[in-house]
């Protein structure tokens, strides 16, 4: 070769290498207006066969598992094998993903390791150039031809290379750009979630029926109660934020420490009864299960409470009639047995009595005669209770009932030295037992006297309420405590000191037998006995 072709030669050659150039920064540039992987991707391989001239590629990327190479853009045949997976260690592509270099294949059909896959068929030749991210290959740019084998020059090669490398940082820029926006997503969706969980337990929290409230460990305000607790104490939204339960005075048997609670309620939480006060001062019994829950980072104990005071009364009521049933079962079963040999006991202290040989005596007979008389009562109220005792129910007028024992009740009055009033309003006639109508009366009275100290005043009442006859006895003594009002009608439970505690029993076993209903109201300033009959029941 003479002079002049040589510098030909290296002018041509000059030339092609400022076209590469050329088309790599043109290419470069177009790659950085891409932002999305999938235009990348098409740049990338368009502008590669540009250069080689080749007529089919391909771009594969390796899968996040590292075991499978995944052709994620063809053009020419390999544009309908888009979601090919190759394994990384299998052909041509293992070779590159293991030397980290790129493969030449000048015949594809004279090579060895070859894939014996239908589809690799038509390629004679081909390239694979390594896509590499820090030194590790993150996909393949694969560029073949057909029907003919094709050398590609040196330069070639390396321009297809560079080029690579201004393509593998576009690759892993839309990947990270990718990721970057699919965990964006992720977490736009799991706030969506979270929003849509808080507004569903919101509405959970203000919809229960049960008594909820959300207040923090360090200081136990309230920082959040449901509808059903407001209507509850009778407070509003505003009176009770920000202020703890002893500020409200809301809760009477405190007996658990709060930072004992605390503990207690965010390890797993508790159960218990506890005894409350609402805003107008009504005493109630709940039911409290607490669970220990985090807010804004913060130790909080959620708090759910229902209403057992019905539940609670009804029990004391169920174990108030399983002794009276209990004693009525005794009376009926011992109290004839007893009663014949006291009155035989009785009738000869008399005839004893009346000898002139036993003039010292005297006193001692009449103290036996009392007692026995005592003990004659006794059974008699043991008598009432009797469950099977037989009622002569008949129409009568409860205002006629009431007259008629008056005078002995103002009679027994003066001997306390007290006073009874009765004021009768118009009422129907009912279905009575005259007797244990008497003796309900007379027993709420004498429990009335006794209650008093001198000059008090017992109000006998009659009148309709609702759909039912009410007859009241009301005394203006220093009404009942808790204890003890918690306990009346349980049988042999009295504050007196010669007392049986089977007076009220008595009366609430005869209340049972009218279908009627005692009801107590009592205070500092007197207690109130009503017995309601209901006039639907009445003939």
């Amino acid at each position: 070769m003479n002079l002049l072709e040589q510098l030909q030669a290296f002018k041509d050659g000059r030339n092609r290498r400022g076209q590469y150039l050329k088309a790599i920064h043109e290419s470069s540039l177009k790659l950085l207006d891409c932002l999305g992987l999938a235009d990348i991707l098409e740049t990338l391989l368009h502008d590669a066969c540009a250069i080689s001239q080749a007529p089919d590629g391909f771009i594969s990327l390796l899968e996040p598992d590292h075991e499978y190479f995944c052709m994620r853009f063809g053009r020419g045949v390999h544009s309908d094998h888009v979601g090919f997976r190759q394994q990384v260690s299998e052909g041509s592509m293992g070779n590159v993903y293991r030397s980290r270099q790129t493969h030449i294949i000048d015949d594809y059909r004279d090579w060895g390791a070859r894939l014996r896959d239908p589809r690799l068929d038509l390629f004679t030749s081909g390239v694979l150039v390594p896509l590499k991210l820090e030194g590790q290959v993150v996909g393949i740019l694969g560029l073949s031809w057909r029907n003919i084998p094709k050398y590609l020059a040196e330069q070639t090669i390396t321009t297809i290379e560079q080029y690579a490398v201004m393509g593998s940082i576009a690759i892993g820029n839309a990947l990270l750009y990718e990721d970057a926006k699919r965990e964006l997503e992720q977490r736009e969706v799991a706030e969506l979630k979270a929003q849509s969980l808080i507004e569903q337990l919101s509405s959970v929290f203000n919809a229960s029926p049960a008594l909820m409230s959300v207040r923090p460990v360090k200081d136990w305000r309230y920082n959040a109660v449901n509808d059903a607790w407001l209507s509850f104490f009778g407070y509003q939204l505003e009176e009770v934020i920000g202020r703890t339960a002893e500020e409200l005075d809301i809760v009477v048997n405190l007996t658990i420490p709060p930072e004992v609670r605390g503990r207690l309620a965010i390890k797993g939480g508790f159960v218990r009864e506890v005894l409350v006060r609402t805003k107008q001062g009504v005493l109630r019994t709940l039911l409290e299960t607490t669970a220990g829950m985090h807010v804004d980072g913060e130790d909080c104990v959620l708090t759910a409470c229902i209403d057992v005071t019905k539940l609670k009364q009804l029990e004391q009521e169920i174990a108030r009639l399983d002794r009276l049933n209990l004693i009525g079962e005794m009376a009926a079963s011992i109290g004839h047995e007893v009663r014949n040999p006291l009155t035989t006991v009785r009738g000869y202290l008399q005839m004893l009595q009346r000898k002139n040989e036993f003039p010292s005596l005297a006193n001692h007979f009449e103290l036996m005669i009392s007692e026995l008389d005592r003990a004659n009562l006794i059974l008699t109220e043991f008598l009432s209770l009797a469950k099977n005792k037989g009622t002569q129910l008949k129409n009568c007028n409860l205002n006629r009932i009431v007259g008629e024992i008056m005078p002995l009740i103002e009679a027994r009055a003066a001997l306390f030295g007290h006073e009874a009033k009765f004021v009768g309003r118009p009422i129907p006639d009912l279905s009575l037992d005259e007797k244990e109508i008497r003796q309900v009366l007379l027993n709420m009275v004498n429990n009335a006297f006794e209650a008093m100290t001198t000059n008090g005043c017992v109000s006998i009442e009659t009148y309709i309420e609702s759909d039912s006859v009410v007859l009241a006895v009301q005394d203006n003594g220093n009404g009942i405590s808790p204890e003890v009002l918690d306990k009346l009608g349980i049988p042999f439970v009295t504050t007196k000191a010669n007392g049986s505690g089977l007076g009220l029993p008595v009366c609430y076993r005869i209340a049972e037998r009218h279908k009627a209903r005692i009801e107590v109201d009592t205070s500092s300033a007197g207690t109130t006995f009503s017995i309601w009959f209901h006039i639907s029941w009445t003939d």
